[in-house]
């Protein structure tokens, strides 16, 4: 056992406080023997605050990415459709198969006519990159200069 745990065990026996006190003050009795100030510590958050951090900074990034630039960056595309879609082969199919992409930005939406992948930006990343929803934010939040949150540690 530890000497801070072995610490705290001796300090809750001497002054009988009890053990759920000794853990809601756990800061305080760490910043008292190693003295630090509670201004030194990480700030805590609870599971409901920490995933709405993590949603907002998820909306953020989806928010301000273009589809197309983010599309473009794994196949070429061309103006289609009165200019209102945007064309090109699809990167997720293979290169075997040759699938059709299309690319609506006002919806900043793609589909693919051969594979039926769907989507925007952050899946389309997911697709490509083989990785997961919270990897695919982090790989765009970096490529658009959007640091990650103090709070979180993504």
């Amino acid at each position: 056992m530890s000497s801070v745990l072995t610490d705290l065990f001796r300090s809750e026996r001497q002054y009988q406080v009890p053990l759920l006190d000794m853990a809601n003050h756990a800061d305080e009795y760490y910043c008292h023997r190693f003295g630090q100030t509670d201004e030194s510590l990480p700030p805590r958050i609870g599971a409901e605050e920490f995933q709405d951090i993590v949603q907002d900074f998820c909306d953020v990034v989806t928010e301000q990415s273009d589809i197309v630039k983010v599309i473009s960056r794994y196949t070429p595309l061309k103006l289609a459709g009165k200019g209102r879609f945007y064309h090109g082969r699809c990167p997720i199919c293979g290169r075997s198969a040759v699938g059709f992409l299309n690319i609506f930005p006002p919806a900043k939406h793609f589909w693919c006519d051969d594979c039926h992948a769907s989507g925007n930006a952050i899946e389309f990343i997911q697709y490509v990159e083989d990785v997961d929803y919270i990897d695919a934010v982090k790989i765009q939040a970096k490529r658009l200069g959007i640091p990650l949150p103090k709070e979180i540690d993504l």
